[in-house]
């Protein structure tokens, strides 16, 4: 999955030993609304939605 600029550069922000599990995460988000390209506002979105999960 491609991955515009601004959302590669916050999830390289993600600490390494969760960074895999993160971004696995995020493209598993986008895919399922139909997106084929993670943005910055997939990457703000899926933080919101997936903090709420346990």
């Amino acid at each position: 999955m491609e991955r515009a600029p601004e959302a590669l550069a916050r999830l390289e922000k993600v600490p390494f030993f969760i960074r895999s599990k993160v971004k696995k995460q995020v493209e598993d988000y986008v895919r399922e609304r139909g997106g084929r390209i993670v943005t910055d506002a997939d990457v703000t979105a899926a933080r919101r939605v997936l903090a709420g999960k346990s």
